[in-house]
């Protein structure tokens, strides 16, 4: 008998959405989010600049080979 009382339980719907209320609603979850959006961006920032710096490694005799200025 408890054992299916205890499957019933579980998280009730109003349980939950209380929950998710009370994180949308804080201030640490945006801070956090905000955090985490910022450092993915800094990353696809540094890679693109990467990519850029071995492009003109690449292509550098380019310019001395052909001054057109």
């Amino acid at each position: 008998m408890k054992r299916k009382e205890e499957r019933n339980k579980g998280f009730p719907r109003q349980r939950v959405k209380m929950e998710l209320k009370n994180v949308v609603r804080d201030k640490k979850f945006w801070i956090a989010s905000f955090l985490i959006a910022w450092a993915g961006a800094l990353q696809g920032h540094m890679m693109w600049l990467q990519r850029q710096d071995s492009f003109k490694q690449k292509f550098r005799n380019l310019d001395s080979d052909n001054p057109h200025n």
